[in-house]
């Protein structure tokens, strides 16, 4: 048996008595749900959330090729790699949401540039009712006294 003494706050402490193995797994919980919310890991949850919407929304404004897709949200400050934009581009055009026509390239291979399809916007404006929704929620929340 072990007695183990957890500080959730200043004054606030408890006790356990545990077996070795339970020990274990209530550290693991604790020292997880200390690192759970950080603000890069609420960053990468909120970001990911979003990304989809995001390209979505870019893609209805002009026909763009991945670097170009990236400048853009980099100039917004949400900083995303190729490893991450190239899976959701494929999944989005498989989906129906995304076409893309090839077209050469100044410098290297041809570049894929990639716009909405008919069933993308569509599917973008179900997404903004659903945001503008969200923000009026989350708004009418936060101003709850």
């Amino acid at each position: 048996m072990v007695v183990v003494l957890y500080f959730f706050e200043k004054n606030l402490a408890i006790y356990f008595v545990l077996d070795s193995i339970l020990l274990c797994k209530v550290l693991y919980f604790i020292f997880y749900a200390d690192i759970m919310y950080t603000e890069d890991s609420v960053s990468k949850q909120m970001k990911k959330g979003t990304l989809e919407y995001l390209v979505l929304l870019i893609l209805d404004k002009k026909q763009l090729y991945v670097s170009e897709i990236i400048a853009l949200l980099s100039e917004h400050n949400l900083l995303v790699v190729e490893g991450t934009l190239y899976p959701l581009l494929s999944r989005l055009k498989r989906d129906g949401l995304l076409k893309h026509q090839r077209a050469e390239s100044p410098s290297g291979p041809p570049r894929k540039y990639y716009t909405l399809s008919d069933k993308g916007h569509t599917a973008l404006g179900i997404m903004r009712e659903v945001r503008n929704n969200i923000t009026d929620t989350v708004q009418a929340i936060e101003e709850l006294k």
